[in-house]
């Protein structure tokens, strides 16, 4: 692009990545990381999971905010993600499949 070679030509540009974060389910809150794995289609891990209604359409926070409420971890194992919603003591847990 012309436009951009143009503007580097001007300024020099500097960037630090201040934090890593994935969201395994779209729409909810993201886990932060000291360093991701990239795969093919991203960051591992990154938007496997979304939530669906029974006639297939995806629920997102635009719909239902309160989607941006819950937590999620990695279990000690790094097996599953635990999702968990405040006030509530059931939890959910997301099988990882690290050969995506």
């Amino acid at each position: 692009n012309k436009g951009c070679k143009e503007f580097a030509k001007y300024f020099v540009v500097s960037m630090e990545v201040e934090s890593l974060i994935i969201y395994p389910i779209k729409s909810c809150s993201g886990i932060s990381l000291p360093s991701i794995q990239l795969c093919e289609k991203g960051p591992l891990h990154d938007r496997e999971w979304m939530i669906v209604k029974e006639e297939g359409s995806f629920v997102t926070a635009r719909q239902k905010p309160q989607l941006l409420t819950t937590k999620l971890q990695f279990t000690e194992d790094k097996n599953f993600i635990e999702v968990s919603i405040p006030d509530k003591a059931e939890r959910l847990y997301l099988p990882l499949d690290e050969t995506k």
